[in-house]
């Protein structure tokens, strides 16, 4: 059941998504005043008494949406930020790959919050497939058709099975496993045996 909207300090109603802004708004507001007053001042080396107020410096760990949606809000109120990253690009969980010869995206997978979402609008507007949390998922061919769901279904079941497989034979038999060996060399060997076809194996894979 959703809440009914409250108002912000002005009296206006705003829903979920509305109230999240305001309430982010009033947090770097306050992250900014602190910062303010916590900054270091240091007397002018030219005139004794004279104090100068350093710019606030903050340091954002990951360049994913949160990161990089958080240094935007930040450098609007402008304060300093450095961005610290792990990888050799930005986007976190968003990223595509080319390793079947296409790009697929990888991620996200999760769209919280559907009322005033932008990434919902995303979806809409590419007509991308998606199913609410602890539904069955899609499964789609290597050119980005939708599978029927009982083929789906039998190639989701498969696949996890795999997985679970593997992840047992990891623990049983990890001081035999060479280093080299992967989940992906599981998958080859486990699907050589199998009944399936070769599109469905490559869709598997």
């Amino acid at each position: 059941m959703e809440r009914s909207p409250r108002s912000d300090q002005n009296g206006n109603r705003v829903n979920k998504a509305g109230r999240m802004q305001v309430e982010l708004a009033k947090f770097f507001d306050d992250v900014k005043s602190t910062l303010d007053k916590a900054s270091v001042q240091s007397q002018n080396a030219t005139g004794a008494g004279r104090i100068s107020k350093q710019t606030p410096h903050v340091c954002i760990i990951g360049a994913g949406i949160t990161g990089l949606g958080c240094a935007d809000i930040l450098t609007q109120h402008n304060i300093k930020v450095t961005i610290l990253e792990g990888r050799d690009r930005i986007g976190g969980r968003v990223s595509q790959s080319n390793h079947l010869a296409h790009l697929v995206d990888m991620g996200p997978n999760w769209i919280h919050g559907t009322r005033d979402n932008p990434i919902v609008d995303i979806a809409r507007e590419t007509q991308t497939v998606v199913s609410p949390t602890g539904e069955r998922g899609y499964f789609v061919d290597e050119i980005g058709q939708v599978m029927p769901e009982d083929k789906a279904n039998r190639l989701s079941d498969i696949t996890w099975q795999i997985i679970t497989d593997a992840i047992d034979h990891s623990k049983e038999n990890s001081d035999q496993i060479a280093p080299t060996e992967s989940l992906e060399d599981c998958f080859h060997k486990r699907l050589i045996k199998s009944y399936l076809d070769l599109d469905e194996r490559k869709i598997v894979l």
